[in-house]
């Protein structure tokens, strides 16, 4: 599959949306996506030799865009430190002394049927890019690109038992902002 590259003044036109749409939803900063994306293509040009066919053009400039987010935080969180990032105490908004709910989850219905609704993933991504940017960056890296607990933990110096923290709180708030922007609205669809 020996596949030719554009040319390099046609990578924005062909690619740029969905790349910075990538690095966006990642970083959760419009100046930072767009550098990113910028530092995505001047990397492409200097690996264009390396460049081997086995994946399309835009799969290609993606696994570099992936990268340099990678390397993105793994910069900003040598400057500040993991503890900065967590937000202490959050657990007993949800649970009561024994761990018990105190308000149980409501009852999300038909998995299926939610899941085919594009006003769903409009409220969901609205929730995810809406999380502090303390727990967005290790949701999104974990659950959405599905990076090994290893990697994250690497990424942002973590150890495994706080990146569960992290995540475990950021689904609490995505619970939260979903119960109130999705279900709550919906109650009288379902």
């Amino acid at each position: 599959m020996d596949q030719t590259l554009s040319s390099a003044d046609q990578w924005v036109d062909l690619y740029a949306d969905d790349l910075f749409k990538f690095a966006y939803f990642r970083v959760n900063n419009q100046t930072k996506a767009e550098d990113l994306v910028q530092e995505t293509f001047l990397a492409a040009l200097k690996a264009r030799g390396n460049y081997k066919g086995n994946s399309s053009e835009k799969t290609w400039l993606i696994a570099i865009l992936k990268h340099k987010v990678m390397d993105y935080y793994r910069v900003k969180n040598r400057e500040k430190p993991m503890s900065d990032m967590v937000e202490h105490g959050e657990e007993n908004a949800l649970f009561n002394e024994k761990g018990h709910w105190k308000k149980a989850p409501l009852d999300w219905g038909d998995p299926t049927q939610i899941l085919e609704k594009k006003e769903f993933w409009e409220i969901i991504n609205g929730c995810i890019k809406n999380l502090p940017q303390k727990l967005h960056s290790v949701y999104v890296m974990r659950e959405i690109d599905e990076e090994s607990t290893k990697e994250v933990c690497k990424n942002f110096d973590l150890s495994a038992t706080n990146m569960s923290v992290i995540i475990h709180r950021a689904r609490a708030k995505l619970r939260s902002c979903m119960e109130s922007k999705w279900f709550n609205d919906k109650e009288g669809d379902q």
